[in-house]
């Protein structure tokens, strides 16, 4: 490897140790023993490298692409919440209307980033339309005698 292919794959092992941490819990481990934390570790990296696998398997491709990772907690969640649920409730997947709830909330939360590039391209061109020096009036704190607010 050159050392230019050196210093374009530090940004990557970067993002890979950013998105441990904050989406996997690379740094919640409170062991002082070395097996327990190479253990976490590497529990860790695995989750994560699972998740972008299966992100890469339902995008049907074998590039490489942008993954939110908070995007799939949140889908990884529902699918939990509603499979426990609907296993409480004895409800049968394979009955069209019970398959058709679990597929529209399955999503619920989750952010294609198709939606996200185009929200903020939309800001961006709402910021440009109203001029980027143009502030919005702040909202001022009134305090009242009752709090309540009546």
């Amino acid at each position: 490897m050159t050392l230019v292919a050196y210093y374009k794959s530090r940004f990557q092992i970067e993002f890979l140790f950013r998105d441990a941490k904050q989406h996997v819990g690379l740094t919640h481990c409170q062991s002082t023993r070395k097996e327990a934390i190479n253990l976490h570790v590497n529990a860790s990296m695995t989750a994560l490298n699972l998740l972008k696998i299966e992100d890469r398997n339902a995008k049907q491709t074998d590039e490489a692409t942008v993954i939110s990772i908070a995007s799939w907690k949140r889908r990884k969640f529902n699918q939990h919440l509603m499979d426990r649920l609907f296993d409480e409730l004895d409800l049968d997947l394979s009955c069209g209307k019970v398959a058709r709830i679990y597929e529209r909330y399955r999503d619920y939360g989750y952010m294609k980033l198709s939606e996200v590039l185009i929200t903020h391209k939309d800001f961006i061109f709402e910021k440009i339309r109203l001029g980027s020096t143009s502030k919005r009036p702040r909202k001022t704190y009134q305090p009242t005698s009752d709090p309540c607010g009546k």
